[in-house]
């Protein structure tokens, strides 16, 4: 359990540092994100989870386990908001290369549904 959990973003709004500390351990962790604009720019990733139908678990706010159904392959998801600008970051290799994945758009499509309902 993390007693503290601090995140900084860097000037281009590219990575997230995320601070956490368990009493005497301090863990620090990069990840590069994915600005997400606009559903048009989203098109084929919306159309590729659509053919696919991955199955998505909420794991927490913001936070989601997106499975392939044919492969079993599993990745996790988190959502974010800095500044009015929304970001998005996927442990798949596309995820890992700053580009939008199907994986991104079927968890956006279950966090808005569940941010509409929270407000």
């Amino acid at each position: 359990m993390f007693i503290t959990e601090k995140i900084y973003v860097d000037k281009a709004f590219t990575k997230i540092y995320t601070f956490s500390c368990q009493q005497h351990y301090t863990k620090r962790e990069t990840t590069n994100m994915i600005q997400l604009t606009t559903t048009e720019n989203m098109k084929k990733q919306i159309a590729k989870a659509r053919a696919v139908k991955p199955f998505v678990k909420v794991t927490g706010w913001r936070r989601y386990e997106v499975r392939n159904r044919q492969t079993g392959a599993t990745y996790s998801v988190n959502f974010c908001v800095i500044d009015g600008a929304r970001f998005a970051h996927c442990t798949c290799k596309a995820g890992q290369l700053d580009r939008c994945c199907y994986h991104v758009a079927s968890a956006a499509g279950i966090h808005v549904m569940i941010a509409a309902t929270a407000h």
